[in-house]
């Protein structure tokens, strides 16, 4: 639980600032949800709540807006769970790539409270080696990681940041989450 915050925890700080940051953005951008830690499925690091999809209403009746809130509501902490930031970056890095579209802001805005814990994965040379060789200037997707706690490597965020373009973001204290993601989201709304 965060003092100040009402008995909020830090992941409800961040999950509320999520939700009100939806609003930004207009009907027709796309969007996605994944949650991530340490082999969160048997195949991977991350777990898609959300697929790419617009926030608009869709043909069903259903605005992505409230799927993305539904994906929200379902994120949690996984007990004993480690960041596995570089395995997941890297998946969602080619998954916006795998749908980029010319007319929008092609990017990754990732939210981590923590320096890469998983010995199972890539390291970071390989996650930056990877991103750089995979780059294409003419097809960027940046990243914009929300560094969210004292325990975020803010330095390896910002060596990530210099090979894709983007910014890091830091929210040390967890009552700021909501103003620094509203910067984040807002940056890439504008």
């Amino acid at each position: 639980k965060v003092p100040g915050a009402g008995g909020a925890t830090r992941l409800d700080l961040a999950v509320r600032a999520a939700v009100a940051g939806l609003a930004v953005y207009p009907d027709d951008t796309k969007a996605g949800l994944w949650a991530f830690s340490t082999q969160l499925t048997p195949t991977t690091d991350y777990q898609v709540l959300t697929p790419l999809g617009v926030l608009g209403k869709g043909d069903d009746g259903v605005t992505g807006r409230q799927r993305m809130g539904q994906g929200l509501a379902a994120v949690r902490v996984k007990p004993d769970g480690g960041t596995a930031l570089y395995d997941t970056l890297l998946a969602a890095v080619r998954e916006v790539r795998s749908h980029w579209d010319s007319a929008r802001v092609n990017s990754v805005i990732i939210i981590t409270d923590g320096a890469n814990e998983d010995d199972m994965g890539i390291d970071l040379a390989t996650l930056l080696g990877t991103l750089k060789a995979e780059n294409d200037p003419a097809k960027p997707v940046w990243v914009f990681p929300v560094a969210y706690g004292p325990s975020s490597d803010v330095t390896v965020l910002e060596q990530i940041v210099g090979v894709t373009g983007g910014k890091v973001y830091q929210a040390i204290d967890p009552l700021t989450i909501g103003a620094v993601i509203q910067d984040a989201i807002g940056l890439r709304a504008g």
